[in-house]
């Protein structure tokens, strides 16, 4: 599948990233480096939490695209990235919202 422009948002079930998710989809003028007519990918931890973006799905079909992303799990990651190869999608822009910091010495997540 190609898509012109691509934006992730991560943590984006809530707050500031769904925030930025419907700015995104909206072609907000508060944003005008990123088209109109920008595709989002939009991380969750926790799909059955992002009924707002299964709304915002309804209104906007595939310039929203849904994925799961823990970043402090690797595994996650890992998959992630490759339902991206899969699904032959690149990024242009990425606006990380998810609040997970994972200190590199003992792998625990704050």
């Amino acid at each position: 599948m190609s898509f012109s422009y691509v934006v992730v948002v991560t943590g984006a079930n809530r707050g500031l990233g769904l925030e930025f998710v419907q700015q995104i989809l909206a072609g907000s003028k508060h944003l005008p480096f990123v088209p109109a007519d920008a595709t989002v990918i939009a991380t969750v931890r926790d799909s059955s939490k992002a009924t707002h973006l299964d709304e915002l799905k309804g209104t906007y079909g595939d310039r929203l695209r849904i994925y799961a992303l823990d970043q402090a799990d690797a595994t996650s990651v890992t998959d992630f990235a490759k339902k991206l190869v899969a699904d032959q999608v690149g990024a242009h822009s990425k606006y990380n919202s998810d609040s997970h910091y994972v200190t590199p010495t003992t792998n625990q997540s704050f």
